[in-house]
């Protein structure tokens, strides 16, 4: 018999990182789930059928959104149904039917269960309160929880947890999370990001076409805006850049003495909509300082986006999922971390050295890496890709723990 899975997730919001995620979770149902139809749900759709060519119903979170004109009124109704189990709204009615003709919700990733996205927070509540109603099991699959800085969201998580079946979390910092919110040890465990199991697609003919001019380096460059870097307990204490002069001026200046040192081009490679003009600004920067072997994606697709970071020889990012794609073709990288969650996944695979905080690092530690990374690449990429399948076993807990929720 056919199971019928409800997938919600951090899609649809232009971040190539949550479509890689899903991509991954793709691979798993197409691998491990032969009889299994997927309902899914996308913050704007018509994303997810650009990069997918999924249909989708539109989001409890772009229902419920204060940027939505019919929020309010959506959410007076939910607050009547809480009260007397009659639901008005026929937009989430229609998420409450779903759910109750599917055999499990599955919440995908990447980490939305934070006070940092107080828009989102409550519409990942009411799922959870949804499958409750709907006598659905829930698992929250492959992402991070928490971490929370107010009281009150951390008390909103605790009240919802009791109904979800199966928490697989994808870093360490968020068991302790888990543990403070009172949730069960037996039904959570520690996977991995989804992303990692996509498998490599990248061939010749796509380095070809981001290196057009045949250099014998090339390297990828995912640079977002600057910010304070995010430890497990909140913001690290600002370090030594503290503007977006100095930021990109450390940024580009490196990539440039990095061209004039060897054959190298460059692919700068947008992982989020809203990351794309920090990026035109590095290419910009790497045009006033005369490096003409540089090739800007504008917003690719994710087939794209993944056969761009699999084409590479380096890595230079801000963001995670960058690296870790890099990292599904054993391909080192370089990374200026914003988020703990970077930093771990670099230890994970055995770079930890080759990660520094994105307002503290200069021009000379981005060169020496890169040199060192460059020196020792074979022994670095056969040491990555035998971690990395580690890390890939670890994201294959996911796909059984849903297998033991659907099949039980």
């Amino acid at each position: 018999m056919t199971k019928r899975l409800y997938v919600t997730g951090g899609w649809g919001y232009g971040n190539k990182g949550d479509n890689a995620i899903l991509m991954g979770m793709l691979e798993t149902f197409r691998r491990d789930f032969k009889d299994v139809a997927l309902h899914m749900t996308s913050f704007e759709p018509t994303e997810l059928k650009r990069m997918h060519g999924l249909n989708a119903q539109v989001s409890i979170h772009k229902l419920l959104t204060w940027k939505n004109p019919l929020s309010y009124f959506r959410r007076l109704a939910l607050m009547i149904w809480s009260a007397t189990g009659v639901m008005l709204s026929p937009a989430l009615n229609r998420h409450l039917r779903e759910m109750a003709a599917s055999d499990a919700v599955v919440m995908g990733g990447g980490g939305y269960f934070n006070d940092a996205w107080k828009d989102a927070l409550p519409s990942r509540i009411w799922e959870i309160r949804f499958a409750k109603a709907a006598g659905t099991p829930l698992i929250i699959y492959g992402q991070t929880v928490g971490p929370f800085s107010e009281e009150n969201c951390a008390n909103l998580l605790k009240t919802s947890l009791d109904s979800v079946a199966y928490i697989a979390y994808r870093d360490v910092q968020s068991a302790k999370t888990l543990r403070l919110a009172d949730y069960s040890e037996s039904t959570m465990g520690l996977t991995a990001d989804e992303a990692n199991l996509i498998p490599k697609i990248a061939t010749p003919a796509d380095r070809a076409k981001f290196c057009p001019n045949g250099k014998s380096k090339l390297v990828g460059v995912m640079i977002q805006h600057l910010r304070r870097h995010e430890s497990p307990t909140g913001a690290s204490p600002r370090g030594q850049i503290t503007d977006n002069t100095r930021y990109y001026d450390e940024v580009c200046g490196a990539l440039a003495r990095i061209a004039k040192d060897g054959d190298v081009s460059f692919v700068i490679i947008p992982s989020t909509t809203w990351d794309q003009s920090s990026c035109d600004k590095v290419a910009e920067g790497l045009a006033a300082k005369g490096i003409k072997d540089v090739h800007l994606l504008n917003d690719p697709d994710i087939d794209t986006f993944v056969r761009a970071c699999q084409s590479v020889d380096v890595m230079i990012s801000t963001n995670m999922h960058p690296v870790i794609i890099a990292a599904t073709a054993g391909i080192p990288s370089i990374a200026l971390s914003y988020h703990y969650k970077l930093d771990d996944f670099m230890a994970s695979i055995g770079t930890a050295a080759n990660v520094a905080r994105i307002d503290n690092f200069s021009a000379d530690w981005i060169v020496t890496q890169f040199g060192q990374v460059v020196d020792k690449m074979d022994a670095l990429q056969q040491s990555i890709r035998k971690d990395h399948e580690g890390v890939k076993e670890m994201a294959r807990r996911n796909g059984a723990a849903l297998r033991q929720l659907i099949y039980r």
